[in-house]
């Protein structure tokens, strides 16, 4: 069973080409997207690398993906207990 992490988890998970008339379309704001935002797109319990890979995706910035990318490697059961994790490290 796949159970996937977040909202582009087609780029995530492994690459599931388009059926026809199926396009996939990329976000184009010029801001970068908050934790909050993409921890809101992930369904937890989640994996350190799922958080960090759906950053990568979302295209966060370099200063939320080097904080994302210092959480320890564990299961994450919430986007609080990320938040936690984040407070710690900083």
């Amino acid at each position: 069973m796949t159970v996937h992490v977040c909202a582009v988890s087609a780029l995530i998970g492994g690459f599931a080409p388009a059926r026809s008339g199926q396009h996939f379309t990329m976000d184009t704001r010029s801001e970068a997207p908050s934790v909050a935002e993409i921890l809101a797109d992930i369904a937890f319990p989640a994996e350190k690398w799922q958080i960090t890979t759906c950053a990568d995706v979302y295209g966060a910035d370099n200063s939320t993906r080097r904080a994302l990318y210092s959480l320890p490697p564990k299961n994450y059961a919430s986007a609080d207990e990320v938040l936690e994790a984040l407070d710690e490290v900083q």
